[in-house]
């Protein structure tokens, strides 16, 4: 993936269960504009670091999709989605890569 190109995922989560938004490869860094979620299921969205002594910073919680935002990610600071709805949801989100 290249800088200015797309970056984007989904992931399936079982109720209490969290996934992480963060490049895959060492140096790159995304900003995620959307988070689609299933309208109505709940998840709390936090700043994670994965190398610090503070670990999560919960942002807020919602049921409904975030689109237009600016979440700036790296290998060390990240977006954790955490599934607190009861049940199974199907959690994506997309932004662009800024560095290679």
């Amino acid at each position: 993936m290249a800088e200015g190109d797309i970056c984007s995922g989904s992931v399936t989560l079982i109720d209490g269960s969290y996934t992480l938004i963060t490049p895959s490869v060492s140096g790159q860094e995304w900003i995620i504009h959307n988070i689609y979620i299933p309208q109505g299921s709940a998840v709390d969205i936090y700043h994670y670091n994965n190398n610090g002594s503070i670990r999560e910073i919960k942002i807020f919680s919602t049921t409904q999709s975030l689109c237009g935002y600016f979440f700036h990610c790296n290998e060390d600071n990240c977006i954790k989605v955490v599934n607190n709805s009861g049940g199974t949801i199907y959690v994506g989100y997309d932004g662009i890569q800024t560095s290679e």
